[in-house]
């Protein structure tokens, strides 16, 4: 037990010490490690004591080691760093020179089996810290990121539900690692009928749009071995489409698949009838399949007879709706049909009224015959028409009214033959009574008096008010506005400019400076006859203005490249309108006018977005209607965006062209988006960066398994806005960025290029007077020909001396103090300034070596010491010399011999 607390012990005094730091990364993140040694001196880096590197800091030679590290690691100066660290990565980083020492621990999160998960199936959320096994997480899970209860590493879900989809998030220490986990509710479908002959599209569909996380798919049908059906499959640069040849018997959709896997069966027999099985394939190994039967029925006879009724049907009824002076023609019918049966019922009830008026004047007239004789009823077998009324016999007696001095046969002969001839009066009186409702009924719908209005609902509009000459001004005015039949004022001016309003008021009206009638917003209960009366001492003057409408459809958004239908509807008046359609005034487009009711703009773009105006020229007037469209695009930027280092992050643009809700993108059919990225250099692949999730809160989400060299932020998406924000500016970002919205018709994307200015000195930051520096403003390739590199230093002569265009290396062969400071170097196109990028640059003198001091000082006393030595070893010379050459003695001898040469006698 003792024994397995010595390393915790030795890491904790360790960290006490100073030496020893301990640091958290996410799989993928780069580590930062620092030596802490001049950048001359010697370094040897080791990861769990195997050496990744060894440089030699005065001849710069590297050394590789044997650890896995040395593949991807990367040096500079006294740093050390990692990109793309996996769980491998982690353990201990150590530096031989400084003794320092650092613990890295890798934190991953990921899901069992996968990220897409089918409902009702059992899922396991983990969130590892490689390297520690004690460390603490806190799980929050979606929608809102509430905390969750448990604080394991390892969530285990039973029975996963929509309510556990989202974006689930561990917390370890400062970092927050978040995975999504889709919950697929089912694929859906329905039993399918066909006739025989015909074609029929099988469904199969998903509830949600998931189709960035579907792999692969098929459908599959065993009663039809010979049939070939096409399989799912999702590529990088195709996304997610059919794998296939199509066939005379089966045809699908060569694009971009959403949620929606139909494939349509050609020329269906009763040999085709069975189950077909569709299956899909997601990321984790997860599947759905759905079963669908098709049911082959023969085609029922007079099949075509009934489609040509009911095309004639449609053909009738369209005819019907159709409008005559204003009004629909089935109703012109309805009443040219009421008033011929109101007419044949008005003479029904003449003729029964004289019929019966005559049968009682007959039976009056043969109450007052006279009795008959015994002759006369001896002769039975009489007819009573034969009878005839002599000169000689008295006549019978007739009312005064109806006496003439026709015979009572002539009499009883018209009224039988001809009743209605009798009453020439009362027949004119009745077609007079008709031709007056007709031409009264006529009059009311097209040949009205009052003054021609357009308006549209919830606008505004003016009705004018006459000038009436000669009434001394407004003194004396009295301005009355009635609405329709009303006998109560709606509004109402005195000469004391006291305005009156009716108390209930049914619409917003007022009255504008010259008492014309304003009203706004225009209301559907408005669209009838107003009246203007007024009164000036003992004259009245009244005018009538009737209200017609103005009506343009709404339009549903519209996507970039499709067509754009358009009508301005009017009420039929006695006036014909003219109509103009006039298009957004948009700053980059040049559109024309339209002059029909009824247009179809093809192609449309981003500039045909905004407000569309209907503008009705009639009678001396003019009424304009406005309605809204929105066009489906991605807005243009510069393809290119200049940053440099002095930008510490960037923005990548990218925005819709209109401000469309997401919920009418969705119903547009939204299926997704993502941001990729694209490095200059043509090896490196695209990596994927953003992935939109389009939820109930729409997002971007960091793409699962990114590489975290750029990096870009998740966000929460409200507007329009799809940009991405605050990108830290790095060389590594440059290259070229896209934007992708997909939706089930068509993918819009945008491209833009990201370029990073940066100035570097050969000599460092730090240089020295007399040296010769060089100075390079560079994008890390050669810059086009249209771009050009302006130089700036405030306290230097130096550039004042240059000729413009500035070289994009600068050269100063000796440096001086007045040199020191800022240096600015900018980046212009067309004189215009892109981006500019700043290098401090630091002058110092030469500082003095205190070696070569002690050195020239070790030589003077070396030469001094030389010197006297040689001074010494003179003299020394010089004085055995000079006890070489001492007088000779001569011996003094007894008998010196006179004739010996050089001796003589003392």
């Amino acid at each position: 037990m003792a024994v397995c607390k010595i390393p915790f012990f030795l890491l904790a005094l360790c960290i006490w010490c100073g030496k020893c730091e301990v640091l958290y990364k996410r799989v993928g993140d780069e580590a930062v490690i620092k030596c802490g040694v001049d950048s001359n001196s010697d370094i040897d880096w080791k990861f769990n004591d195997e050496l990744i590197l060894g440089i030699k800091g005065k001849s710069g030679t590297r050394r590789m080691g044997s650890s896995h590290i040395t593949a991807k690691a990367r040096s500079y100066g006294d740093t050390l760093k990692v990109p793309r660290l996996e769980t491998r990565d982690a353990g201990v980083y150590s530096c031989k020179q400084s003794g320092k020492q650092y613990t890295l621990h890798v934190v991953s999160v990921f899901v069992k089996p996968g990220p897409v998960l089918v409902q009702s199936s059992d899922a396991e959320l983990h969130c590892d810290v490689t390297g520690d096994p004690n460390t603490e997480v806190q799980w929050q899970r979606p929608p809102n990121g509430e905390k969750y209860n448990e604080k394991n590493r390892v969530i285990h879900l039973k029975s996963v539900t929509s309510r556990d989809a989202g974006q689930w998030t561990c917390l370890v220490k400062d970092l927050k690692l978040s995975v999504t986990l889709t919950v697929v509710v089912g694929l859906q479908t329905t039993t399918v009928n066909v006739s025989k002959g015909d074609n029929i599209e099988l469904p199969c569909s998903l509830p949600q749009s998931v189709s960035q996380r579907v792999v692969g798919g098929k459908w599959k049908a065993d009663h039809l071995p010979a049939v070939s059906f096409p399989s799912l499959k999702n590529t990088e640069d195709r996304g997610l489409h059919w794998n296939g040849k199509k066939s005379p018997k089966v045809n699908f959709t060569t694009g971009q698949l959403g949620t929606n896997f139909d494939v349509t069966l050609n020329d269906v027999q009763s040999s085709d009838a069975g189950t077909f099985v569709c299956t899909v394939q997601f990321e984790g190994k997860a599947s759905l399949s759905v079963e669908t039967t098709l049911r082959v029925v023969d085609k029922a006879s007079g099949g075509k007879g009934s489609t040509k009724r009911k095309g004639k049907t449609a053909a009738v009824q369209e005819i019907l709706n159709k409008d005559v002076y204003g009004v629909q023609l089935w109703i012109w019918i309805a009443v040219g049909a009421s008033s011929v049966v109101l007419i044949g019922l008005i003479i029904m009830a003449v003729f029964l009224h004289k019929r019966n008026k005559h049968k009682k004047r007959v039976r009056k007239l043969r109450s007052l015959r006279q009795p008959l004789t015994a002759k006369d009823y001896c002769q039975c077998n009489r007819d009573e028409k034969e009878v005839e009324l002599g000169e000689q016999m008295r006549p019978l007696p007739v009312p005064r009214q109806q006496r003439n001095p026709r015979t009572i046969k002539n009499f009883a002969h018209k009224i039988t033959l001809h009743p209605l001839w009798l009453c020439s009066e009362d027949r004119m009186m009745l077609c007079w009574i008709l031709i007056s409702l007709s031409v009264g009924f006529l009059k009311a719908q097209v040949s009205d008096n009052s003054v021609v209005i357009y308006a549209q609902v919830g606008g505004t509009v003016t009705l004018p008010r006459d000038k009436i000459e000669g009434t001394g001004g407004k003194d004396n005015l009295y301005v009355n506005w009635y609405r329709g039949s009303d006998t109560d004022t709606t509004i109402s001016k005195n000469p004391q400019s006291v305005i009156q309003r009716a108390k209930e008021m049914k619409t917003s009206v007022d009255l504008l400076d010259d008492f014309s009638l304003q009203i706004s917003p225009v209301q559907d209960s408005d669209f009838e006859i107003w009246r203007c009366v007024q009164h000036v001492l003992m004259s009245t003057f009244e005018k009538s203005y009737k209200l017609y409408h103005v009506t343009i459809p709404k339009v549903p958004a519209v996507m970039a490249g499709d067509s754009l239908s358009l009508e301005c509807k009017v009420d039929s008046s006695p006036v014909k309108p003219k109509v103009t359609w006039i298009p957004p005034k948009n700053s980059d487009c040049n559109l024309l006018n339209h002059y029909r009711e009824k247009i179809e703009v093809r192609d449309v773009s981003r500039c045909h977005s905004g407000v569309w105006t209907c503008k009705l020229e009639y009678d001396g007037r003019k009424t304009e209607a406005t309605t809204t469209v929105s066009v489906i695009d991605l807005s243009t930027f510069s393809d290119t965006i200049h940053t440099s280092y002095s930008s510490s992050t960037v923005n990548i643009p990218c925005s819709l062209s209109s401000n469309i809700p997401w919920s009418v993108l969705k119903e547009s059919g939204l299926r997704g988006g993502s941001w990729s990225f694209k490095p200059l250099s043509e090896p490196e692949p695209t990596q994927s960066l953003l992935s939109l999730d389009i939820g109930p809160v729409v997002r971007w989400n960091i793409t699962q398994g990114a590489d975290n060299t750029i990096k870009a932020k998740g966000r929460e998406l409200k507007d329009q806005d799809l940009s991405i924000h605050n990108l830290p500016v790095s060389e590594k970002i440059r290259g070229d960025y896209t934007c992708v919205l997909k939706f089930k018709t068509k993918t819009l994307s945008s491209k833009v290029k990201v370029e990073v200015l940066k100035v570097s000195s050969s000599g460092g930051s730090r240089v020295y007077e007399g040296q010769s520096v060089n100075l390079t403003c560079t994008l890390g390739h050669q810059h086009a020909s249209d771009l050009e590199v302006k130089w700036n230093c405030s306290s230097c002569s130096f550039v004042s001396s240059l000729k413009t265009p500035h070289p994009s290396s600068l050269s100063i062969p000796e440096v001086k103090l007045k040199d020191r400071g800022k240096w600015t170097c900018e980046l212009r196109k067309n004189g215009k300034k892109l981006t500019s990028a700043v290098l401090y640059l630091k002058i110092e003198k030469a500082p003095v070596d205190v070696w070569l001091c002690v050195a020239i000082s070790g030589g003077i006393v070396g030469f001094i010491l030389l010197l006297v030595i040689v001074i010494i070893c003179i003299r020394r010379h010089r004085q055995t010399m000079m006890y070489r050459r001492r007088k000779t003695k001569f011996c003094c001898c007894k008998n010196p011999q006179q004739n010996q040469k050089g001796f003589y006698k003392t």
